[in-house]
């Protein structure tokens, strides 16, 4: 009894234990975050052609980690001396944690189109090198001191290119994002049919609903942009 009461009970002496647990834990995992955030914001490839031990060179991740780990207590402990199986750092891992670093992202940036207001769009479809439909849709709107911002939205699998389905992914997009058809003030597209379409193309399907969404003829494809 004695020693217990010097020392603490043996349930505060495992809860401690576990706060100091959870709380080693957590600091692992915003250094990981942290890796991939620099890693996503320089643009640079994440993952290495070889990952094995013999590898001179894992990846720019992991790569990183390791350098950070010379002067860090946490990632040293769970990265170069933890088991493998448990340093969180595996491709379906990091794939996931960028997700969630995405959609904070996207959240970020709806958020800020929502404040302005009205908003315009610009999209292009292209073929990837799997022979996949991409579309890449990018918002413009004004900032609060008026200045035009222009935000990357994401790339969208598209299984058709027509005018319908094309008009029906870019306002499902939008609607999911919280954004509202009735406040698009410009929609910009290259020259293709499917997007220029004065009847069924994608800008005539949207003006169907908002006539205030004015159609502009994308200029830099006229530079291969």
């Amino acid at each position: 009894y004695k020693n217990s009461k010097k020392s603490g009970s043996i349930i505060s002496k495992v809860n401690t234990h576990h706060q100091q647990i959870v709380a080693d834990n957590r600091a692992y995992l915003k250094c990981i975050l942290d890796s991939l955030l620099f890693c996503a914001r320089q643009g640079i490839a994440i993952r290495g052609h070889r990952e094995d031990e013999d590898s001179s060179n894992k990846g720019n991740f992991l790569e990183l980690l390791t350098l950070r780990a010379k002067d860090n207590d946490i990632i040293q402990r769970y990265f170069i001396e933890k088991e493998k199986t448990f340093r969180y750092v595996s491709g379906d891992y990091t794939n996931t944690f960028l997700e969630y670093l995405a959609n904070i992202v996207i959240e970020n940036i709806i958020d800020n189109v929502i404040a302005a207001g009205i908003f315009s769009i610009i999209v292009d479809e292209t073929q990837d090198l799997s022979r996949h439909e991409q579309v890449a849709i990018i918002i413009r709107y004004a900032t609060k001191d008026l200045s035009p911002a222009e935000v990357f939205l994401g790339f969208y699998k598209t299984e058709n290119t027509d005018g319908e389905t094309l008009s029906m992914l870019i306002k499902s997009t939008l609607v999911s994002h919280g954004l509202k058809i009735e406040n698009l003030r410009g929609q910009c597209y290259d020259g293709a049919a499917s997007m220029r379409g004065s009847y069924k193309g994608v800008q005539a399907r949207i003006k169907e609903e908002n006539h205030l969404a004015m159609y502009i003829h994308c200029n830099a494809h006229i530079l291969n942009l």
